[in-house]
């Protein structure tokens, strides 16, 4: 199983940085591996999300997210091509504007993959996944 966690301050409130983060619409637009995004369920306190994206193959995977609002959201994969994919994210207010996010997610592919593309996902792909948001979130 690939674990990796990561944190990064956002200068906006924490209302609007959780806003950012549910809002699973908006992910292909703000990113190149997200190809479709399908909300199958959405209460105050969970959604159920089918993503399609692509990083070296093409995957499917159906999630819930439990939010606790607006310090925290989880999710497990209920569905998909991943063996379990799990993880959470956790914001702290540190100001009027001033969020601090930290990202931490658990995938098992249920297949080999190559250290070089884990590291590549662990040390790339997801500090600039957390620049994006920041910048969403940062907007006026």
């Amino acid at each position: 199983m690939a674990a990796a966690t990561e944190s990064i301050e956002v200068n906006a409130p924490i209302e609007k940085v959780f806003q950012v983060i549910t809002d699973y619409e908006r992910y292909p637009g703000m990113f190149n591996e997200v190809k479709t995004v399908e909300v199958l369920k959405r209460t105050p306190k969970k959604a159920v999300v089918k993503f399609q994206v692509k990083y070296v193959k093409s995957f499917s995977y159906t999630l819930e997210f439990t939010f606790k609002k607006p310090e925290e959201v989880t999710w497990v994969q209920i569905e998909g091509d991943f063996k379990d994919n799990r993880g959470s994210w956790k914001l702290e207010k540190k100001g009027k504007n001033k969020t601090f996010v930290t990202y931490s997610a658990e995938l098992d592919f249920g297949f080999f993959v190559p250290k070089g593309i884990l590291n590549r996902v662990i040390q790339v792909s997801l500090p600039a996944m957390l620049k994006r948001f920041k910048e969403e979130a940062e907007k006026a």
